[in-house]
């Protein structure tokens, strides 16, 4: 189930990249400023997911939680992870690193 759910998210995905690059063709006069604007967009996406910040707002910024809601990108993540680690336990107390002073 959880590889069917991660193709999915990964189809969806994509699928957004690929209707943004098209979009970007459309407003630009030429095909060096749509690259431009696609990295932009991908750039913008991966910085505002939690993929890099983490699932909490980082202190100060309020406003990057609002801005999660337009990242393609933060949806995916989600559910690559909601599809690989849902109703998974992990247990930290028989540990190899434990008492080793490493």
């Amino acid at each position: 189930l959880a590889l069917v759910q991660f193709t999915a998210t990964a189809c969806i995905f994509s699928l957004v990249v690929m209707q943004w690059i098209f979009f970007t063709t459309t407003l630009a006069p030429n095909q060096d400023v749509a690259f431009v604007l696609a990295v932009a967009f991908a750039v913008i996406n991966l910085l505002i997911s939690t993929f890099f910040m983490g699932p909490m707002d980082p202190p100060g910024w309020p406003w990057v939680e609002r801005l999660r809601y337009i990242s393609a990108l933060d949806y995916a993540w989600q559910g690559v992870l909601t599809a690989e680690l849902k109703d998974r336990v992990f247990s930290c107390e028989a540990g190899g690193a434990q008492g080793t002073g490493v």
